[in-house]
C-alpha cells in the first residue's frame, strides 16, 4: 500500500485503515461524476426549500465536498461558507448543529439525524456554525460505514 488512496481513507503502511489526514478528510467530486439520481435529489432539494423560502437563492452548484469527521475530531469549528447557496447532507451519527450569526451572540442548536439536509443561503448564507457533541452508536442501524459524521456539501 502507498498511502494514497485519494478518498476519504488511506491503508496505512502496517495495513490498517486510517482517515486521509492529507486532505484532512476533504475529498471534493465534480458533481458530473455523481449519478444523475442524485443530481436529480439536489434539484427536488433546492426546489423545496424554494417553496417554503421564496427568498432562497437556486443552489447552483458544480461540485461536492465529502468531509468526514469521527466523534473526537479537532475539525468541528466555527466557520461560515462563502458560497451563494451551500447544501449540507448529514449523514451517520446523530449530533447538535450549532450556529449563531455574530461571534458575540449565543449559540443557537439544532439536532441533526442521518438523512437530514440544511440549505443555507438567502439570510442564513453568512450563519456561523458548527458540527458539535457527536452521539456514539446513533447511525441508522442499515448504514455501514465507522462511527462518525460524513458531511455531503454541495
Amino acid at each position: 500500500p502507498d498511502g494514497r488512496s485519494g478518498g476519504l481513507y488511506k491503508v496505512t503502511e502496517d495495513g490498517r485503515t486510517c482517515l486521509n489526514r492529507g486532505h484532512f478528510g476533504n475529498y471534493p467530486v465534480p458533481l458530473g461524476r455523481w449519478s444523475p439520481d442524485f443530481m436529480d435529489l439536489l434539484e427536488r432539494l433546492s426546489q423545496q426549500a424554494t417553496a417554503v423560502d421564496p427568498t432562497m437563492p437556486p443552489l447552483r452548484a458544480a461540485s461536492c465536498c465529502l468531509k468526514f469527521f469521527d466523534p473526537k475530531s479537532k475539525g468541528l469549528l466555527w466557520h461560515r461558507h462563502n458560497n451563494d447557496v451551500t447544501m449540507l447532507i448529514h449523514v451517520g451519527l446523530d449530533l447538535d448543529f450549532l450556529w449563531k450569526a455574530r461571534n458575540d451572540d449565543p449559540d443557537e442548536v439544532l439536532p441533526l439525524h442521518s438523512g437530514d439536509v440544511l440549505l443555507l443561503g438567502g439570510a442564513s448564507k453568512s450563519l456561523l456554525h458548527r458540527p458539535a457533541n457527536l452521539a456514539p452508536g446513533t447511525a441508522p442501524p442499515g448504514l455501514r460505514m465507522r462511527q462518525g459524521y460524513l458531511k455531503v456539501m454541495v
